[in-house]
């Protein structure tokens, strides 16, 4: 059929053939390159996805270790407990460890003897009488008298658990605070991310995220052999079956784990969401292929016409030739040619003014991005600093100051140097907000936000917890005596009556509570609730006085 067709139009069927071929070649090889490259980058983003998930799991279980073993070395010393382990009443001694266990709002609570026997365990009293000296952590804290945390199984679950030593004058007793892995807990770890979590011993299943229509699972989605490769290879990532669908899938072995058990985590990730792209850009290849190729059919057929057009008169010159007509064909500038190459130059004059009107247009973009950029970022450091200080006095809040009292914490114990933490409530705040107004009180605490840091020194933080309570944080004090001086130039300061509105002549003044690291507690927290204590202490003795923790205090 195309053989009954004029040479022209021959010619223009078979460009049309031709260049489609190539778009089509083009088409496929644009689409199976692309689809490689996202299946590449959608692995490595996957795998980099598995890494982080992991290193958070880890992170907090780590936390979950160091509450455990906080508790534990909290109650180990607790002076009611250890009385009820000397009245050798099981069943009193059974009441308090609940009630200490309900206060620490832990799973398990386990007290043991000095040869690592328990006492009394609060989940599994059955277990009362039996060794647990077969765990690192037990042996770590009978032999060693170490405080450490580690994952371990028991009847059939994973728990962290958190060792603490009783006090060498309180006997010989380790206590074990525990935290179960558990569903709930695994689905909190994987809330922010779509990677399934499951918690693994051999093969069964100690805790898990990941969706199946039964409640729970009981053994290893994974089949065996698979589990083996992975759990063989950790940072090996392979695509595996479960129920029926695709899943890429890690098995990374817990750090946590006491060397006592055995047990891993496994990662695994659809695959449905890699295939959803690839069928996205099938069809978008498949679009871009049918349109490409009908408007190239019709340039081609535009194009070629144009172009056949003087072959054809040429052909119609020399049939007429032919019948004796001598007319000399000439060939001027004015014809096809010289309209093409005046409308092109028409064309690209008129190119030229877009671009410059598009390069203009950017310009002004990218000024307006920037300067909207410039917006966002001060907005953000105004956002930053309203999170992490008082709104009224300027001063960091209870954010902030948990922050750098735990990093002025980890530095004293890190180095062995001390710290020194002030509790500061004023005195007779209340009757000024009830005699002078809310007005007359807020003023009151930024001129006490203004007037005590002049009191401090170099490095030293000044916080507002809240109300009229302030904190201080003195890194590397000195000498007792150095902490006085700067709690005396406190008191002098609050001391200087104050001018407020409605109010002239103020006068307060401040009760300080003192606790100073390592005399006074092991931990921040501790040395946070010894120096309210002694505030109180310096309350109750009569006000505009210091007082540094005394135990008897508690």
């Amino acid at each position: 059929m195309i053989g009954k067709l004029p040479f022209h139009r021959r010619i223009t069927v078979r460009l049309i053939a031709f260049f489609g071929l190539l778009v089509l070649l083009g088409s496929l090889a644009g689409a199976y390159t692309s689809i490689r490259l996202a299946k590449h980058e959608f692995f490595h983003v996957m795998e980099r996805q598995f890494d982080s998930t992991f290193r958070l799991a880890e992170n907090s279980l780590d936390i979950v270790g160091q509450m455990g073993r906080a508790w534990a070395i909290h109650f180990a010393d607790d002076p009611g407990l250890l009385n009820r382990l000397q009245q050798a009443n099981h069943d009193l001694l059974a009441q308090e460890i609940e009630r200490k266990r309900a206060s620490a709002q832990c799973d398990t609570l386990v007290v043991l003897d000095r040869r690592g026997r328990i006492i009394h365990h609060s989940a599994f009293p059955e277990k009362d009488g039996e060794s647990l000296m077969a765990w690192q952590i037990v042996r770590q804290a009978v032999n060693e008298r170490k405080s450490s945390y580690a994952i371990v199984e028991e009847s059939g679950n994973f728990i962290v658990y958190g060792s603490g030593i009783a006090g060498n004058n309180s006997g010989a007793y380790v206590m074990l605070a525990g935290f179960r892995i558990s569903d709930e807990l695994v689905d909190r770890l994987s809330r922010d991310t779509s990677i399934g979590l499951t918690f693994v011993r051999r093969t069964a299943v100690m805790a898990s995220s990941f969706s199946t229509p039964q409640a729970k699972l009981s053994d290893s989605p994974v089949a065996y052999l698979d589990y083996q490769l992975l759990y063989n290879n950790p940072t090996q990532t392979r695509e595996v079956q479960i129920s029926g669908q695709s899943y890429y899938a890690s098995v990374r072995q817990l750090q946590l784990l006491d060397p006592s058990m055995d047990g891993s985590l496994l990662l695994t990730y659809p695959t449905s969401e890699l295939d959803a792209i690839v069928e996205r850009l099938q069809r978008g290849y498949l679009w871009l292929y049918a349109v490409g190729m009908l408007l190239f059919a019709l340039a081609i057929w535009r194009i070629s016409s144009r172009m056949m057009n003087p072959l054809r008169q040429l052909a119609e010159r020399v049939n007429r030739l032919s019948k004796g007509d001598m007319t000399l064909i000439r060939i001027s500038r004015s014809d096809e040619i010289g309209v093409i190459a005046s409308s092109f130059n028409d064309l690209l004059g008129e190119l030229t003014i877009s671009k410059q009107k598009v390069e203009q247009h950017a310009h002004e973009l990218e000024a307006q991005v920037e300067q909207r950029t410039a917006e966002l970022r001060i907005a953000n450091e105004d956002l930053s600093k309203l999170a992490a200080h008082d709104t009224l006095t300027g001063l960091p809040n209870r954010k902030l100051f948990n922050d750098r009292l735990s990093q002025t914490f980890a530095l004293a114990h890190r180095s062995g140097s001390s710290m020194a933490l002030m509790f500061i409530d004023l005195d007779r705040f209340k009757w000024v907000n009830d005699t002078f107004g809310h007005a007359a009180g807020d003023e009151l605490l930024k001129k006490v936000a203004n007037r005590i840091p002049s009191c401090l020194r170099e490095g030293d933080t000044i916080a507002r917890l809240g109300g009229d309570e302030f904190t201080v944080i003195l890194t590397q004090p000195g000498s007792r005596a150095d902490i006085e001086q700067v709690a005396d130039r406190i008191l002098n300061s609050l001391a200087t009556p104050f001018d407020l509105p409605g109010a002239p002549n103020t006068e307060i003044s401040g009760s300080i509570g003192i606790a100073v690291y390592p005399e006074h507690g092991e931990s921040a927290a501790q040395l946070l609730l010894h120096a309210d204590h002694a505030m109180y202490d310096a309350k109750n003795s009569g006000r505009a006085m210091y007082r540094f923790w005394q135990p008897q205090e508690s």
